[in-house]
């Protein structure tokens, strides 16, 4: 890899002692730290873990794993926010304009057991307009709504500004196996990038 420097150093204390290097890649401008305790093939060791090291990904997706639901983004997304808490996870990601955020809730059949997931999504989505349509999921379908909102309140009144809006999708299903209910929250003043996620592994939630 053309965007690696490697900075080697030899390392002694308590007892153990070894090699290791800091790497430093002029791309991504991440630095990390690798330390090699001595065994009898150090060198071997050493090429095996430093031929194979990679610090930011170099396909068009990155791979994401969110408490059982895994997913392909497109790589341009950087993670902007997360909360995790008892019962919910959630993590937000950015790309220019287009803002993602990936839901996951659980237990399923304890939160499904006095509503239904239209009324789930309802009252963790206050925003949602209109019927749901059905989408296609890989743990049986989905529910989704598409919506354009005014960007300001009122905008609709101002020349030029209102036709500012703000597009989103709301993608929601309820993975019986996993016994969880997933979601995706997709927002951007661009209609076409509502899309996406579309040849990715999520446009299969």
């Amino acid at each position: 890899n053309e965007h690696l420097v490697f900075f080697f150093y030899s390392w002694k204390g308590h007892g153990a002692s070894g090699c290791g290097t800091f790497i430093f890649c002029s791309h991504c401008r991440r630095l990390s730290l690798v330390r090699f305790f001595k065994t009898n093939h150090p060198d071997r060791l050493c090429c095996r873990v430093l031929s194979s090291f990679q610090d930011h990904p170099t396909a068009a997706t990155v791979p994401w794993s969110v408490f059982g639901l895994e997913l392909e983004l497109p790589g341009q997304f950087e993670m902007k926010n997360f909360e995790f808490k008892p019962g919910e996870f959630r993590i937000e990601l950015k790309y220019q304009k287009i803002h993602l955020a990936v839901h996951s809730w659980g237990p399923a059949a304890v939160l499904l057991d006095n509503s239904d997931l239209p009324g789930f999504a309802a009252q963790h989505f206050p925003f949602l307009e209109g019927l749901a349509s059905v989408a296609r999921c890989r743990g049986g379908s989905c529910l989704e709504w598409t919506m354009a909102r005014e960007r300001f309140k009122n905008s609709r009144w101002l020349p030029g500004i209102g036709q500012l809006k703000i597009f989103s999708r709301v993608r929601i299903y309820h993975d019986t196996g996993k016994n969880r209910i997933f979601a995706v929250h997709v927002k951007s003043p661009d209609w076409s990038e509502l899309n996406v996620l579309e040849g990715t592994e999520f446009e299969d939630i």
